[in-house]
């Protein structure tokens, strides 16, 4: 019951970085290229997952996150998943034998996960696109996607999910 109760996050208390700004953020993406996250500020929500290829709720949530990407492709959203310490091979290969087409970011110090103070994987981050943090979600909750989608639909819809102050 104390599991089932967590994953709904009754018993979590908010993220500390929950209305704040966005830490800056700069990785290099699965194909070598250089991403910038406030190139995204104005233009898009952004979606990142912070995830291991050997964390089973990580396995188990990255199609979520891939038909997310997928969904809102050409609408107004990025998704990345953010890879935690381990190499492009191991990446590739774990994308190509779980059959997910995701763009992914290689935080290879895990210096993004300390700036977004990830504690465990999954971590899943929705900034809006004035660059605030507007949902952090730890771990693989129930109705994950529905959660997710809910959340880029009102952030597209010019919503805060967080209020200002």
């Amino acid at each position: 019951v104390f599991i089932l109760v967590w994953q709904m996050g009754l018993l979590s208390s908010p993220h500390p970085l929950l209305g704040k700004p966005a830490p800056p953020l700069r990785l290099e993406t699965l194909e070598g290229d250089q991403v910038e996250l406030s190139a995204h500020y104005g233009k898009e929500v952004v979606v990142l997952d912070f995830f291991a290829t050997w964390c089973p709720p990580c396995r188990e949530g990255l199609p979520v996150i891939a038909r997310l990407a997928q969904a809102y492709a050409g609408q107004g959203v990025a998704v990345y998943a953010v890879n935690l310490k381990e190499s492009s091979e191991t990446v590739r290969a774990f994308l190509e034998e779980e059959g997910l087409d995701l763009r992914v970011m290689l935080d290879r110090r895990q210096e993004a996960a300390q700036a977004f103070e990830v504690g465990s994987v999954p971590h899943t981050v929705i900034i809006g696109k004035d660059g605030m943090i507007e949902a952090v979600h730890v771990g693989l909750a129930l109705r994950m996607e529905r959660r997710l989608r809910d959340a880029v639909d009102a952030l597209l819809q010019g919503e805060h999910l967080v209020p200002r102050p």
